[in-house]
């Protein structure tokens, strides 16, 4: 399996509250198309939490890694509930 199907795999879980489409909808979650290099809370059209805007983490490989693993002790405060991969 490649690379790019075990990500596709694991995305399924994400699905449920996330778009990846450039120009996608929002749903429980922002849409992610072009969230690398973006600062956390920053996505336009997207109510996120006081504790996302305040932040000035910026997405990348490393960021977003330590955040799936477990988003509530990454982002205390953060609005997702998903409780990690």
């Amino acid at each position: 399996m490649s690379l790019e199907e075990k990500g596709a795999r694991q995305f399924k879980k994400c699905a449920a509250c996330h778009t990846l489409d450039e120009g996608g909808r929002n749903k429980v979650g922002p849409n992610l198309y072009g969230i690398y290099g973006m600062t956390t809370g920053s996505k336009e059209g997207y109510a996120y939490s006081k504790a996302m805007t305040a932040s000035d983490v910026v997405w990348d490989s490393e960021t977003m890694d330590a955040y799936l693993r477990k988003p509530a002790e990454f982002m205390p405060g953060g609005k997702m509930s998903f409780i990690g991969l």
